[in-house]
């Protein structure tokens, strides 16, 4: 596999990163009981989101009811709009999707839930029934509906196009044939079932909006459904076999189908759940025995309660599993399961690596540790400045030079002003390898440098990686003084390629992409392809740059802020600001999308809610490229050619316009923002649906009868919009 992190590479499509033979099996502990919402039976949980937000039905009396779970706050009801419903589905935002009734008697309805406004139906494209079983952080819902035909059928709904009928397999019979949608991915992929002829026994699909409905087969027998699909476009679910048992099955492009098997002594099993790094959990019988499955640890069962019996439904990249259990009373509950794993306590600041971490842990040593075990562990860093100082670029065990994170992580700082990892410009800080899962919080990652390579503050190859209330500052990717050949340089504070990454409350400052004579691209970040959400977050200060050596530049600088080429990019609610683009000398080339480059023709790009101004560059001094999706209420400074919202919601963008920003600067919360000024046109224009319920800095939104465009949320006593 090549190495992304260490030279500059030409963009390319994301694809699946490598299996690792002979993995470790995972130990699950005992299922935590979520509770109830007090009524008489206890209930089931459907899905989780990668914050462990848990979604599933309870009862309030007889009253099957929808419930959200977190850690923090237990269990709560969605509400009712007059009859039963469930919760089925939850996106990273906690947004719900589900069905309901307005009264006992009425249809099934498709319902989005979110925060601000509660249970709302999507409607059905006939005045019969739907429901909606999957939430993508696109806000795209999928589900099944009752067509004019009268006859149920897949549909995909989206708040700018309303509910898509996504037809059948059978396109000639298509009035009489029936499907319906279960899952659907970031990437826009869509699972489901469909018949393949009037009459016939259903087969599993994956429909995208390139190809549209693809039948995905069976393992032998007349029928298969698919339940989960994840962002590769892999799909899981059941199949009969040419034995007609029903079996669990991965459904991936380059396998198709597999038989997933069974547990000892079951007969048969589903798949009801998949995350990117294809792990499975479902269920087999008899007696209803939950399982993980792996390629490389097959599958697995998970410790029960009660009667022993229950069902995994969902499981999130970082390896959290939920669905349901039998309680010692004998009835169901909905639980979590979370598998065992290690808290590292970093105990020195210095950066030393004896190969243990004991009573005397630097955080070199411990992340060591960690890469060592096969269950997801934790390192507890308390206050101070943690100054890598062995140098050695280029290895990938951790020994020396960045810090190599191979497997499940997460590591927990006391706040970006108490806990500072530095990287002494001796390399990079953090190098995410291919497969593993890493949550970074609470934070400063600041001066790293990488020479002739990408990311100077991090690099994400393939990994899972979250980062929520960090600071990445003054980090650099730098050409070399003396260049011999053109080399690029990517991504100055982060460089992602592959895998996932979601930045929740964060600041990239200060960050730079240094060229000599080959192109500089994305000073904050370079998003190369995979999945990528950026919320609430503020990207200013950062800077590409190229032509500081002798000699004429050969290519161009892009992207001071952000530079994205080849991925599915959301970023929501953020503030883009006081970045820039330049080319240092006279030359051929130029400078282009200070704020945000989004290379035309590669991936899309969706900006919501998101301020992008005071940036500078020759060409697109705030934003260059085509963006895609746009999901409205953009606050956009120089608005003009190469810059075009192509598609999506135009409602509220306000463009041209002056954003008036304060400076970057505490304005409370954990990392620094931009005040909105008295008079900012971003102030109270963002409908309170389709903003988050708090900003940067964890203020609620909104403060008054609508949300602030962009990271900031202005209190209340001081809110005075200009008209616009």
């Amino acid at each position: 596999m090549r190495n992304r992190c260490v030279r500059p590479l030409t963009a390319f499509l994301f694809a699946a990163c490598c299996e690792t033979a002979g993995a470790a099996t995972p130990v699950f502990n005992e299922p935590i009981p979520l509770g109830t919402l007090g009524g008489s039976f206890d209930g089931d949980a459907s899905a989780v989101n990668e914050s462990g937000t848990v979604v599933g039905i309870s009862t309030i009396g007889d009253v099957i009811t929808p419930f959200r779970w977190t850690a923090a706050n237990g269990m709560d009801s969605l509400g009712s709009l007059g009859g039963p419903g469930q919760a089925l589905a939850v996106n990273d935002r906690g947004h719900v999707a589900g069905m309901c009734r307005t009264s006992p008697a009425a249809f099934d309805r498709a319902f989005l839930w979110t925060p601000s406004t509660g249970i709302v139906q999507l409607g059905s494209l006939s005045n019969e029934s739907s429901d909606a079983r999957g939430i993508n952080n696109f806000e795209q819902v999928a589900g099944s509906t009752s067509t004019i035909d009268l006859v149920q059928h897949a549909f995909l709904w989206s708040s700018d196009k309303g509910m898509q009928d996504l037809g059948t397999l059978d396109s000639a019979g298509v009035h009489v044939t029936r499907s319906g949608a279960t899952a659907v991915s970031d990437a826009g992929h869509v699972a489901g079932y469909s018949q393949t002829a009037a009459g016939s026994a259903y087969h599993a699909f994956l429909w995208t909006a390139a190809t549209g409905m693809k039948d995905l087969g069976t393992l032998g027998g007349s029928r298969s459904l698919g339940f989960a699909v994840n962002n590769l476009g892999h799909v899981a679910g059941v199949s009969d076999d040419a034995m007609g048992r029903e079996r669990a099955f991965l459904w991936t492009p380059e396998r198709g189908m597999e038989d997933l098997g069974t547990l000892p002594g079951g007969t048969t099993s589903e798949a009801l759940g998949l995350n990117d790094q294809d792990q499975v959990v479902g269920q087999t019988t008899p007696n209803g025995r939950p399982f993980f499955w792996t390629r490389g640890t097959g599958m697995i069962e998970l410790p029960t309660h009660g009667t022993g019996s229950g069902e995994a439904a969902a499981i999130n990249d970082r390896g959290q599993i939920v669905g349901r259990s039998s309680a010692p009373s004998g009835l169901s509950q909905p639980v979590l399961w979370t598998q065992t794993g290690t808290t590292f306590v970093v105990t020195k600041t210095a950066d030393t690596n004896d190969g243990s971490c004991n009573a005397d842990c630097s955080l070199r040593e411990a992340i060591v540790s960690a890469n060592a075990t096969s269950s997801p562990d934790v390192i507890a860093l308390s206050a101070g400045t943690y100054a890598l100082s062995l140098a050695g670029a280029g290895e990938d065990a951790g020994a020396t030079g960045d810090l190599d994170i191979t497997d499940s992580l997460t590591i927990n700082g006391a706040g970006t002003v108490k806990t500072i990892i530095d990287g002494g410009a001796l390399d990079r800080v953090f190098h995410i390898h291919a497969g593993s899962s890493v949550l970074i919080r609470d934070l400063t990652i600041r001066n790293g440098r990488v020479l002739d390579a990408n990311g100077g503050g991090i690099c994400n190859e393939q990994g899972f990686l979250t980062l929520v209330n960090c600071s990445v500052a003054d980090n650099v990717a730098d050409g070399d003084d003396a260049p011999t050949v053109e080399a690029n340089v990517r991504g100055g504070g982060l460089y992602t390629d592959g895998g996932t990454l979601t930045i929740d409350s964060c600041t990239f400052s200060g960050n730079q992409a240094r060229g000599t004579i080959g192109s500089a691209i994305g000073g904050g970040m370079s998003v190369n392809s995979g999945l990528v959400s950026v919320r609430n977050s503020t990207i200013s200060g950062n800077s590409a740059s190229t032509g500081r050596s002798a000699g004429t530049p050969y290519a161009d600088a892009r992207g001071g802020g952000i530079f994205q080429a080849g991925a599915m990019m959301n970023v929501q609610n953020c503030t883009i600001a006081s970045n820039s683009a330049a080319v240092l000398k006279e030359a051929p080339f130029t400078s282009i999308g200070g704020g945000i480059e989004n290379q035309s023709g590669s991936g899309a790009l969706k900006l919501t809610g998101t301020i992008v101004a005071g940036n500078h560059a020759a060409i697109g001094p705030d934003c260059s490229g085509l963006y895609y999706g746009s999901g409205g209420y953009n606050l956009i400074g120089q608005f003009g050619a190469p810059c075009g919202l192509q598609t999506g919601i135009m409602t509220g963008n306000l463009l041209n316009v002056d954003a008036k920003l304060g400076p970057l600067q505490d304005n409370g919360g954990p990392t620094l923002t931009h005040e909105l000024l008295t008079g900012s046109p971003a102030i109270n224009a963002m409908p309170p649906a389709l903003c988050p319920a708090t900003d940067q800095r964890g203020a609620l939104r909104p403060q008054d009868t609508a949300c602030e465009i962009g990271a900031f949320e202005v209190a209340a006593p001081r809110r005075h919009a200009v008209p616009h």
